[in-house]
Protein backbone atom coordinates (compact mmCIF):
# COMPACT_ATOMS: atom_id res chain seq x y z
CA UNK A 1 0.00 0.00 0.00
CA UNK A 2 1.22 3.78 -0.22
CA UNK A 3 0.19 7.15 0.96
CA UNK A 4 1.14 9.67 -1.68
CA UNK A 5 -0.26 13.42 -1.77
CA UNK A 6 -3.13 12.36 1.26
CA UNK A 7 -4.08 9.34 -1.68
CA UNK A 8 -4.22 5.63 -0.97
CA UNK A 9 -3.36 2.89 -3.20
CA UNK A 10 -2.65 -0.84 -3.73
CA UNK A 11 -4.26 -3.98 -2.32
CA UNK A 12 -4.42 -2.99 1.06
CA UNK A 13 -5.77 0.16 0.32
CA UNK A 14 -8.67 -1.39 -1.64
CA UNK A 15 -9.12 -3.54 1.26
CA UNK A 16 -9.70 -0.81 3.96
CA UNK A 17 -11.80 1.31 2.16
CA UNK A 18 -13.69 -2.11 0.64
CA UNK A 19 -14.41 -2.71 4.71
CA UNK A 20 -14.30 1.06 5.84
CA UNK A 21 -17.01 1.78 3.13
CA UNK A 22 -19.28 -1.67 4.19
CA UNK A 23 -19.00 -0.81 7.70
CA UNK A 24 -20.95 2.26 10.00
CA UNK A 25 -17.92 2.60 12.46
CA UNK A 26 -14.36 2.63 10.80
CA UNK A 27 -11.86 2.27 14.25
CA UNK A 28 -8.10 3.44 14.04
CA UNK A 29 -6.15 2.20 17.13
CA UNK A 30 -2.66 4.47 16.96
CA UNK A 31 0.64 4.82 19.31
CA UNK A 32 0.76 9.11 19.53
CA UNK A 33 3.72 11.39 18.52
CA UNK A 34 4.10 10.07 14.81
CA UNK A 35 3.22 12.32 11.50
CA UNK A 36 2.28 8.98 9.91
CA UNK A 37 -1.08 8.31 11.38
CA UNK A 38 -2.81 11.35 11.36
CA UNK A 39 -2.07 11.19 7.47
CA UNK A 40 -2.95 7.74 7.32
CA UNK A 41 -6.63 8.92 8.59
CA UNK A 42 -6.92 11.82 6.91
CA UNK A 43 -6.76 9.88 3.69
CA UNK A 44 -9.18 7.24 5.03
CA UNK A 45 -11.40 9.96 5.26
CA UNK A 46 -11.12 11.44 2.18
CA UNK A 47 -11.84 7.76 0.64
CA UNK A 48 -14.86 7.08 3.35
CA UNK A 49 -16.85 10.03 2.17
CA UNK A 50 -18.53 8.79 -0.82
CA UNK A 51 -20.08 5.93 2.14
CA UNK A 52 -21.62 8.35 4.37
CA UNK A 53 -18.71 9.61 6.77
CA UNK A 54 -19.89 12.64 8.50
CA UNK A 55 -18.23 12.58 11.90
CA UNK A 56 -14.60 11.75 13.53
CA UNK A 57 -14.65 10.98 17.15
CA UNK A 58 -11.06 12.76 18.85
CA UNK A 59 -9.47 11.71 21.78
CA UNK A 60 -10.01 15.06 23.32
CA UNK A 61 -12.80 16.10 25.57
CA UNK A 62 -15.95 17.48 24.03
CA UNK A 63 -15.96 21.37 25.33
CA UNK A 64 -12.05 21.25 23.77
CA UNK A 65 -13.33 19.63 20.62
CA UNK A 66 -16.10 22.37 19.98
CA UNK A 67 -13.52 24.68 19.77
CA UNK A 68 -11.20 23.33 17.32
CA UNK A 69 -14.27 22.90 15.11
CA UNK A 70 -15.16 26.32 15.10
CA UNK A 71 -11.38 27.60 14.61
CA UNK A 72 -11.42 25.87 11.37
CA UNK A 73 -8.47 26.42 9.88
CA UNK A 74 -4.39 24.99 10.68
CA UNK A 75 -3.31 28.17 11.27
CA UNK A 76 -6.22 29.26 14.07
CA UNK A 77 -5.14 25.82 15.46
CA UNK A 78 -1.46 26.57 16.35
CA UNK A 79 -2.10 30.14 17.58
CA UNK A 80 -4.46 28.19 20.08
CA UNK A 81 -1.87 26.24 20.98
CA UNK A 82 0.69 28.78 21.20
CA UNK A 83 -1.66 30.52 23.80
CA UNK A 84 -2.42 27.55 25.66
CA UNK A 85 1.03 25.20 24.98
CA UNK A 86 0.02 21.69 25.72
CA UNK A 87 -3.77 22.19 26.55
CA UNK A 88 -4.99 20.74 22.99
CA UNK A 89 -4.03 17.14 23.53
CA UNK A 90 -2.27 15.45 20.21
CA UNK A 91 -3.76 18.93 18.37
CA UNK A 92 -0.84 20.94 19.39
CA UNK A 93 0.76 18.53 16.82
CA UNK A 94 0.04 20.38 12.95
CA UNK A 95 -0.22 16.58 11.39
CA UNK A 96 -3.05 16.27 13.52
CA UNK A 97 -4.71 19.73 13.51
CA UNK A 98 -4.16 18.82 9.38
CA UNK A 99 -6.43 16.03 9.85
CA UNK A 100 -9.22 17.50 11.51
CA UNK A 101 -9.15 20.52 9.53
CA UNK A 102 -9.48 17.92 6.51
CA UNK A 103 -12.79 16.66 8.12
CA UNK A 104 -13.98 20.13 9.35
CA UNK A 105 -13.56 21.34 5.87
CA UNK A 106 -15.66 18.81 4.66
CA UNK A 107 -18.25 18.78 6.51
CA UNK A 108 -21.44 18.60 5.99
CA UNK A 109 -23.62 18.57 9.52
CA UNK A 110 -23.30 19.95 12.48
CA UNK A 111 -20.30 18.40 15.28
CA UNK A 112 -18.70 16.81 12.50
CA UNK A 113 -15.86 16.73 15.50
CA UNK A 114 -17.06 14.45 18.64
CA UNK A 115 -14.70 14.73 21.73
CA UNK A 116 -14.98 11.89 23.69
CA UNK A 117 -12.41 11.65 26.43
CA UNK A 118 -12.49 13.94 29.24
CA UNK A 119 -11.15 17.43 29.27
CA UNK A 120 -7.00 17.46 29.12
CA UNK A 121 -5.06 17.86 32.30
CA UNK A 122 -3.52 20.93 31.21
CA UNK A 123 -5.59 22.68 29.64
CA UNK A 124 -7.46 24.21 32.73
CA UNK A 125 -5.81 27.77 31.71
CA UNK A 126 -7.84 27.78 28.44
CA UNK A 127 -11.73 26.47 30.25
CA UNK A 128 -11.23 29.35 33.08
CA UNK A 129 -10.21 31.82 30.62
CA UNK A 130 -13.60 31.00 29.21
CA UNK A 131 -15.80 31.42 32.47
CA UNK A 132 -13.93 34.66 32.93
CA UNK A 133 -15.91 35.31 29.78
CA UNK A 134 -19.20 33.86 31.01
CA UNK A 135 -18.97 35.76 34.20
CA UNK A 136 -21.31 38.82 34.99
CA UNK A 137 -21.85 38.77 38.25
CA UNK A 138 -18.88 40.22 40.98
CA UNK A 139 -19.20 36.52 42.92
CA UNK A 140 -18.62 35.03 39.06
CA UNK A 141 -15.86 36.98 38.42
CA UNK A 142 -14.00 36.87 41.86
CA UNK A 143 -14.72 32.55 41.96
CA UNK A 144 -13.03 32.22 38.27
CA UNK A 145 -10.32 34.61 38.94
CA UNK A 146 -9.28 32.79 42.57
CA UNK A 147 -8.80 29.43 40.77
CA UNK A 148 -7.05 31.19 37.66
CA UNK A 149 -4.62 32.21 40.52
CA UNK A 150 -4.22 28.70 42.40
CA UNK A 151 -3.98 27.36 38.54
CA UNK A 152 -1.33 29.89 37.56
CA UNK A 153 0.92 29.12 41.05
CA UNK A 154 0.45 24.94 40.02
CA UNK A 155 1.43 25.67 36.51
CA UNK A 156 4.60 27.14 37.52
CA UNK A 157 5.61 24.54 40.51
CA UNK A 158 4.48 22.07 37.32
CA UNK A 159 7.07 23.24 35.02
CA UNK A 160 9.90 23.70 37.59
CA UNK A 161 9.55 20.62 39.48
CA UNK A 162 8.88 18.67 36.14
CA UNK A 163 5.64 17.34 37.97
CA UNK A 164 2.76 16.73 36.35
CA UNK A 165 0.25 16.15 39.56
CA UNK A 166 1.09 19.97 40.46
CA UNK A 167 -1.57 21.07 38.37
CA UNK A 168 -5.05 22.03 39.50
CA UNK A 169 -6.71 20.21 37.67
CA UNK A 170 -5.03 16.84 40.28
CA UNK A 171 -4.94 18.87 43.21
CA UNK A 172 -8.92 20.69 42.94
CA UNK A 173 -11.27 18.96 45.74
CA UNK A 174 -15.06 18.79 44.99
CA UNK A 175 -15.90 21.67 47.22
CA UNK A 176 -13.33 23.46 44.81
CA UNK A 177 -15.86 23.02 42.09
CA UNK A 178 -18.66 23.59 44.00
CA UNK A 179 -17.50 27.36 44.88
CA UNK A 180 -17.30 27.62 41.53
CA UNK A 181 -20.73 26.41 40.25
CA UNK A 182 -22.28 28.09 43.23
CA UNK A 183 -20.83 31.43 41.08
CA UNK A 184 -23.04 30.84 38.24
CA UNK A 185 -26.03 29.52 36.88
CA UNK A 186 -27.13 25.46 37.34
CA UNK A 187 -27.59 25.63 33.74
CA UNK A 188 -26.10 26.88 30.34
CA UNK A 189 -23.04 26.90 29.25
CA UNK A 190 -20.93 27.74 32.49
CA UNK A 191 -22.62 24.67 34.11
CA UNK A 192 -21.58 22.42 31.49
CA UNK A 193 -18.05 23.56 31.75
CA UNK A 194 -17.66 23.16 35.03
CA UNK A 195 -19.31 19.46 35.31
CA UNK A 196 -17.23 18.49 32.51
CA UNK A 197 -13.80 19.89 34.34
CA UNK A 198 -14.76 18.56 37.59
CA UNK A 199 -14.72 14.60 36.00
CA UNK A 200 -12.18 14.95 34.53
CA UNK A 201 -10.06 15.94 37.79
CA UNK A 202 -11.82 12.73 39.17
CA UNK A 203 -10.65 10.96 36.70
CA UNK A 204 -7.19 12.55 37.22
CA UNK A 205 -7.12 12.31 40.61
CA UNK A 206 -8.28 8.51 40.88
CA UNK A 207 -4.53 7.77 38.86
CA UNK A 208 -2.31 10.42 41.15
CA UNK A 209 -3.87 8.37 43.94
CA UNK A 210 -2.78 4.87 42.40
CA UNK A 211 -6.29 3.79 41.94
CA UNK A 212 -5.70 3.06 38.27
CA UNK A 213 -8.21 0.79 37.58
CA UNK A 214 -10.45 3.02 38.51
CA UNK A 215 -9.26 5.63 36.64
CA UNK A 216 -9.33 3.66 33.32
CA UNK A 217 -12.66 2.40 34.23
CA UNK A 218 -14.46 5.63 34.47
CA UNK A 219 -12.37 7.31 31.55
CA UNK A 220 -13.59 4.01 29.29
CA UNK A 221 -17.76 4.93 30.63
CA UNK A 222 -17.21 8.85 30.13
CA UNK A 223 -15.97 7.69 26.25
CA UNK A 224 -19.32 6.10 26.22
CA UNK A 225 -21.52 8.41 27.76
CA UNK A 226 -19.85 11.03 25.34
CA UNK A 227 -20.22 9.18 22.63
CA UNK A 228 -24.13 8.16 23.09
CA UNK A 229 -25.12 12.12 23.64
CA UNK A 230 -23.59 12.88 20.43
CA UNK A 231 -24.54 9.61 18.59
CA UNK A 232 -28.21 10.55 19.82
CA UNK A 233 -27.98 14.24 18.28
CA UNK A 234 -27.00 13.01 14.89
CA UNK A 235 -30.30 10.52 14.95
CA UNK A 236 -32.04 13.29 16.20
CA UNK A 237 -30.97 15.24 13.22
CA UNK A 238 -31.68 12.76 10.64
CA UNK A 239 -29.15 10.38 10.42
CA UNK A 240 -30.49 6.78 10.05
CA UNK A 241 -27.20 5.36 10.88
CA UNK A 242 -24.98 8.06 11.78
CA UNK A 243 -20.95 6.94 10.00
CA UNK A 244 -18.29 7.60 12.84
CA UNK A 245 -14.66 7.56 12.39
CA UNK A 246 -12.11 7.74 15.12
CA UNK A 247 -8.48 7.59 15.59
CA UNK A 248 -7.49 6.74 19.42
CA UNK A 249 -5.01 5.22 21.23
CA UNK A 250 -4.59 1.42 20.71
CA UNK A 251 -5.60 0.31 23.97
CA UNK A 252 -9.03 2.14 23.17
CA UNK A 253 -9.81 0.74 19.76
CA UNK A 254 -9.10 -3.08 21.21
CA UNK A 255 -12.57 -5.39 20.67
CA UNK A 256 -12.61 -6.94 24.04
CA UNK A 257 -10.57 -6.39 27.84
CA UNK A 258 -7.94 -3.10 26.90
CA UNK A 259 -4.61 -2.72 27.34
CA UNK A 260 -5.25 -1.31 30.79
CA UNK A 261 -8.21 -4.20 31.92
CA UNK A 262 -11.53 -2.33 30.78
CA UNK A 263 -13.66 -2.74 28.05
CA UNK A 264 -13.54 0.52 26.46
CA UNK A 265 -15.21 1.99 23.63
CA UNK A 266 -13.75 -0.19 20.74
CA UNK A 267 -15.77 -3.34 22.17
CA UNK A 268 -18.82 -0.83 22.07
CA UNK A 269 -18.94 0.33 18.63
CA UNK A 270 -19.01 -3.37 17.11
CA UNK A 271 -21.68 -4.47 19.58
CA UNK A 272 -23.31 -1.38 18.74
CA UNK A 273 -22.86 -1.94 14.70
CA UNK A 274 -24.17 -5.53 15.54
CA UNK A 275 -27.72 -4.15 16.81
CA UNK A 276 -28.08 -1.90 14.16
CA UNK A 277 -27.45 -4.39 11.75
CA UNK A 278 -24.57 -2.71 10.41
CA UNK A 279 -20.95 -3.68 11.41
CA UNK A 280 -17.27 -2.05 12.19
CA UNK A 281 -14.10 -2.38 10.92
CA UNK A 282 -10.80 -1.73 12.53
CA UNK A 283 -7.04 -1.33 12.36
CA UNK A 284 -4.14 -0.77 14.16
CA UNK A 285 -1.46 1.31 13.00
CA UNK A 286 2.12 -0.06 13.81
CA UNK A 287 5.72 1.68 13.60
CA UNK A 288 8.31 -0.98 12.83
CA UNK A 289 11.50 1.99 13.68
CA UNK A 290 11.73 5.57 13.72
CA UNK A 291 11.22 8.69 15.84
CA UNK A 292 8.22 9.90 17.51
CA UNK A 293 7.45 13.36 19.32
CA UNK A 294 7.39 12.64 23.01
CA UNK A 295 7.85 16.33 24.12
CA UNK A 296 6.10 17.90 26.92
CA UNK A 297 6.55 20.30 29.88
CA UNK A 298 8.10 17.51 31.76
CA UNK A 299 10.83 16.38 29.38
CA UNK A 300 14.14 16.38 30.43
CA UNK A 301 15.41 17.92 27.60
CA UNK A 302 14.68 18.55 23.62
CA UNK A 303 15.80 14.61 22.69
CA UNK A 304 12.21 13.71 23.57
CA UNK A 305 11.35 15.58 20.46
CA UNK A 306 12.86 12.73 18.21
CA UNK A 307 12.69 9.99 20.49
CA UNK A 308 14.17 6.51 19.09
CA UNK A 309 10.64 4.17 19.03
CA UNK A 310 10.10 0.81 20.40
CA UNK A 311 6.49 -0.47 19.70
CA UNK A 312 7.78 -3.06 22.47
CA UNK A 313 8.77 -0.82 24.65
CA UNK A 314 5.61 1.38 24.36
CA UNK A 315 2.98 2.08 26.67
CA UNK A 316 0.33 2.20 23.80
CA UNK A 317 1.16 -1.27 22.22
CA UNK A 318 3.61 -2.79 24.68
CA UNK A 319 2.77 -6.26 22.65
CA UNK A 320 5.54 -8.70 21.12
CA UNK A 321 4.17 -7.37 17.81
CA UNK A 322 7.81 -8.34 16.11
CA UNK A 323 5.95 -11.29 13.86
CA UNK A 324 3.65 -8.67 11.80
CA UNK A 325 6.98 -6.97 11.33
CA UNK A 326 8.41 -9.97 10.56
CA UNK A 327 5.71 -10.36 7.69
CA UNK A 328 5.81 -6.75 6.39
CA UNK A 329 9.43 -6.75 5.88
CA UNK A 330 9.44 -4.92 2.65
CA UNK A 331 10.05 -0.87 2.35
CA UNK A 332 6.25 -0.47 1.46
CA UNK A 333 3.22 -0.41 3.76
CA UNK A 334 1.61 -3.42 4.39
CA UNK A 335 -1.99 -4.07 5.53
CA UNK A 336 -2.68 -7.53 7.01
CA UNK A 337 -6.09 -8.92 7.54
CA UNK A 338 -6.12 -10.82 10.57
CA UNK A 339 -9.42 -11.70 10.03
CA UNK A 340 -8.55 -14.88 7.93
CA UNK A 341 -6.22 -15.76 10.56
CA UNK A 342 -8.79 -16.11 13.72
CA UNK A 343 -9.94 -19.87 13.15
CA UNK A 344 -6.28 -20.82 12.96
CA UNK A 345 -5.28 -19.65 16.11
CA UNK A 346 -5.30 -22.09 18.84
CA UNK A 347 -3.73 -25.52 18.40
CA UNK A 348 -4.01 -25.14 14.65
CA UNK A 349 -1.84 -22.31 14.89
CA UNK A 350 0.24 -21.49 18.46
CA UNK A 351 1.26 -17.99 18.66
CA UNK A 352 2.31 -15.81 21.42
CA UNK A 353 -0.25 -14.68 23.48
CA UNK A 354 0.39 -11.10 22.83
CA UNK A 355 -0.06 -11.46 18.96
CA UNK A 356 -3.02 -13.31 19.32
CA UNK A 357 -4.53 -10.27 21.46
CA UNK A 358 -3.99 -7.96 18.59
CA UNK A 359 -5.04 -10.90 15.93
CA UNK A 360 -8.47 -11.15 18.48
CA UNK A 361 -8.90 -7.14 19.41
CA UNK A 362 -8.56 -5.95 15.41
CA UNK A 363 -9.46 -6.46 12.23
CA UNK A 364 -6.51 -5.67 10.12
CA UNK A 365 -2.90 -4.11 10.69
CA UNK A 366 -1.55 -1.69 8.93
CA UNK A 367 2.82 -1.46 9.08
CA UNK A 368 4.73 1.75 8.57
CA UNK A 369 8.21 1.27 7.68
CA UNK A 370 9.52 4.24 9.24
CA UNK A 371 7.43 6.45 11.58
CA UNK A 372 8.91 10.16 11.81
CA UNK A 373 8.01 12.13 14.87
CA UNK A 374 4.99 15.06 14.72
CA UNK A 375 5.30 18.46 14.67
CA UNK A 376 4.66 20.84 17.96
CA UNK A 377 3.18 24.01 17.02
CA UNK A 378 5.56 26.68 18.57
Amino acid sequence: MTLDHGKLSGPGAELLIREGTASQFFLIGEDHGGRESPQFAAAMWAALQPAGYRHIAVEAGPITAARLEALGSVDAIGKLSVQYPFALPFFNWREEAEYLTGVTGSKKVAHAVWGLDQEFVLSLSMHLDRLAQLATTPAAKEAVRRMAERNTAGDAKMRAEKNPTAVLMMTATPADFDQLAAAFPQTGEAAYVIGELRESAAIYQAWTAGRNYENNLNRSLLMKRHFRTYYDEAVRGGETKPHVMMKFGMSHMMRGRSLVEVYDIGTMLPELAAMNGTKAFSTAVLYRQGHVNEYTPFSKDDSARATEYDALKSRNVNLDVTPFFDAAAGPQWTVIDLRAIRPLLGKKMPVDPGVARIIWAFDSVVIVPEVHPSTLFE
